[in-house]
């Protein structure tokens, strides 16, 4: 990791800490990949999996793959499929990487991605890579993401499980009510501090309670009114 001296305009390298206080726990983070493009190196199961949820949050996919383009792709001009060897020419554009091939070719895409400081993820030895993909409960624009860090995916899939019972699809078309009320809010109610203590009612659970059992229009509708 490297800091830079002002005094001495030198860059210089930061020396590993051993204290246990920084146990490498992760950095959650949403990434906005609209518009951006990603490699995704095999098209297995798990390589189409990843190259779908990919095209779902907005990203060009280059995809590099022995097979033929699948069938489930057909027609999406936002996926460039190659059907070749990998080669670290590849990599030239890209935001992110996923290997999703064999082992021996993950290795190679992890070793080519980082040396060129590109975030690459590998199914195979996520350990070797620089990101995990937490375990997701998925409602529209309402998101759950479950990680233990490594130490046990089979523990955050069961997690992710109950939450799927907890948190219907209910969630997700709520969440849509709140964005177009907060877009209301912004849009009419000048005043700051009476925006942000809109915005702090909308978030209370009586308003969702209300959604549930009698609807989005009674529920919006009964909120505007606190905004007359």
């Amino acid at each position: 990791m490297k800091a830079y001296d002002e005094d001495t305009y030198v860059l210089f390298s930061r020396p590993r800490t051993t204290n246990s206080l920084m146990t490498n726990i992760g950095y959650p983070i949403v990434l906005n990949l609209a518009g951006k493009t990603v490699l995704v190196v095999g098209a297995g199961p798990v390589g189409r999996r990843k190259v779908a949820r990919l095209r779902a949050a907005g990203a060009f996919v280059r995809v590099v793959a022995h097979e033929e383009r699948h069938a489930d792709f057909h027609g999406d001009e936002g996926i460039n499929w190659l059907a070749s060897d990998y080669a670290k020419y590849q990599l030239h554009g890209v935001t992110l990487v996923f290997a999703a091939a064999t082992e021996s070719v993950n290795r190679e895409v992890v070793r080519d991605a980082q040396s060129l400081g590109i975030f690459i993820n590998s199914a195979s030895d996520p350990e070797s890579g620089d990101f995990e993909l937490p375990a997701i409960v998925q409602r529209g624009r309402f998101s759950l993401a479950i990680s233990t860090g490594g130490a046990s995916p089979a523990f955050a899939r069961t997690i992710k499980l109950k939450l799927e019972t907890d948190f219907d699809e209910s969630y997700g078309e709520y969440v849509e009510v709140l964005s177009a009320i907060r877009e209301t809010i912004l849009v009419e109610v000048p005043d700051p501090e009476r925006r942000r203590e809109l915005l702090t009612q909308l978030a209370e659970e009586k308003w969702f309670a209300q959604f549930r059992h009698e609807g989005a229009t009674a529920m919006r509708t009964e909120f505007e009114k606190r905004m007359e």
